[in-house]
């Protein structure tokens, strides 16, 4: 935790610096997400994507957060746009697939998590995905 908070810091300043810094907004919005301060994650990678309206990376971490957050259309919206970007992403390939089956789109979550070589282990009371 000690070392998130030096990091954050280091970012700020960075930002303060350079605030048109790409990777600084965000690997704050990284770091944010680990500490769980995902409104201000949300920030940092919408900063981002403005800077740099094709980073698929912020627009899928993006996307797990609005997700987290329960705001699951927009969270959707963000997964199809770095698919968009850039269709060979595993990791988005599977958190869109995970968001699917959570809006009961279940063939095409499966499609998506196969496509993303993604794991579904199912136990007596639910399924996760890996």
């Amino acid at each position: 935790l000690g070392r998130l908070k030096e990091a954050e810091v280091s970012f700020r300043q960075t930002i303060a610096l350079k605030s048109d810094y790409v990777e600084a907004h965000y690997n704050l919005g990284v770091i944010l997400q680990e500490l769980e301060r995902l409104k201000e994650a949300e920030t940092s990678y919408r900063k981002a994507i403005a800077l740099k309206p094709d980073y698929a990376g912020a627009y899928n971490n993006l996307g797990i957060i609005l997700e987290e957050l329960d705001r699951l259309n927009e969270a959707e919206a963000c997964y199809k746009k770095a698919l968009s970007i850039d269709p060979t992403q595993k990791k988005t390939l599977v958190g869109y697939g995970n968001l699917l089956l959570k809006l009961n789109k279940h063939l095409d979550g499966l499609k998506f998590i196969d496509e993303g070589q993604g794991v579904i282990v199912f136990t007596e009371s639910s399924f996760k995905i890996i």
